[in-house]
């Protein structure tokens, strides 16, 4: 035989010949489950946002298992690993939708903003070469440089070319 204590108080009694509640005025709150085969015998009570669950060989044997388990602080961690995995994907698909070199003009004879890596280039433009053509007829190089000069006078080139 073994005991099980329930939240409430009320004792429970595991035997061979079956499951023994005691008191005269007998309250089963929250979930109880209560499962009996030939050799274990195990009660399941959730309350809350807590389980309880304990199990015992019902041959007296001294084999017993108990289990506390807060499932309010596992929803806490489940709740934080999805708000994480969610700001991930955000950062993922905001990154990929960023061009590294964007040039912006409405006009042929605006001065362009260009935008490296998301940030306005705030330098005093220079100059803009681009040389792009598709590759249908053939493979062609493609290229693309950017000077600025900083408010220090000094010039800065940025580019990229294609080598075949």
């Amino acid at each position: 035989m073994a005991k099980f204590e329930l939240s409430n108080g009320q004792e429970v009694e595991l035997t061979k010949d079956g499951i023994l509640i005691k008191g005269n005025d007998i309250k089963i709150e929250g979930m109880i489950s209560i499962k009996k085969d030939d050799k274990y015998m195990s009660v399941v009570e959730q309350d809350g946002n807590k389980i309880k669950q304990f199990s015992v060989n019902i041959d007296d044997e001294p084999i017993k298992t108990t289990v506390n388990l807060d499932t309010e602080s596992i929803q806490k961690l489940i709740k934080k690993a999805i708000q994480n995995a969610q700001h991930m994907k955000d950062v993922i698909e905001n990154v990929s939708k960023q061009q590294h070199v964007r040039i912006e003009f409405d006009h042929i004879n605006d001065v362009p903003e260009i935008f490296i890596d998301g940030k306005k280039v705030t330098d005093g433009l220079v100059s803009l070469n681009i040389d792009w053509k598709t590759n249908t007829e053939s493979i062609s190089e493609k290229s693309f440089e950017i000077k600025l000069v900083n408010k220090d006078g000094y010039e800065t080139t940025i580019g990229e070319n294609s080598l075949f």
